[in-house]
C-alpha cells in the first residue's frame, strides 16, 4: 500500500512549445491600454448613466400592476373558500402563503409577457 504512490504514472511537466494551439481559440495578441486619468473622476461620477430606456415608468406600472390583478384574482378564490366559516390560525397562514406564491409566478408571468412584447 506504501508503494502505490510511487506505481501511478506521473504526468510530464508541461510544457509550452509541446501543447499545440487549439484551433477554435482566437490568436493571442496585446490588448491597448492606454493611460487614463484619475484627475476627472469626480466629473465622470457625477453624470447620470443613459441606461433608463424611455417609457420605463409604464412598463413598471404595466407589469407590476398586471401582477397585481392576478393575484387577487387568484386571491378570491381560496378567500372565499376560508371565509365562509372564519380563518383559523393554520388557515391564515396557508392563504398568506398561497398569496405570496401567487403574487411571484403572476410577477414572472407578466414579466415574462412584457419580455415578448417588446420582443416582437
Amino acid at each position: 500500500m506504501i508503494n502505490l504512490a510511487d506505481s501511478l504514472e506521473r504526468s510530464k511537466p508541461w510544457v509550452e512549445e509541446v501543447a499545440a494551439p487549439l484551433p477554435w481559440l482566437p490568436t493571442e495578441s496585446r490588448l491597448a491600454m492606454p493611460r487614463q486619468t484619475v484627475d476627472d473622476a469626480d466629473a465622470r461620477a457625477k453624470r447620470q448613466p443613459s441606461t433608463s430606456p424611455d417609457g420605463v415608468a409604464a412598463r413598471r406600472v404595466a407589469v407590476f400592476g398586471g401582477a397585481l390583478v392576478l393575484t387577487a384574482l387568484l386571491a378570491i378564490g381560496p378567500y372565499l373558500l376560508y371565509a365562509r366559516k372564519g380563518f383559523a390560525g393554520l388557515e391564515a397562514i396557508g392563504f398568506g402563503v398561497f398569496v405570496l406564491l401567487a403574487a411571484a409566478i403572476a410577477c414572472w408571468f407578466c414579466n415574462a409577457v412584457a419580455g415578448l412584447w417588446v420582443l416582437m
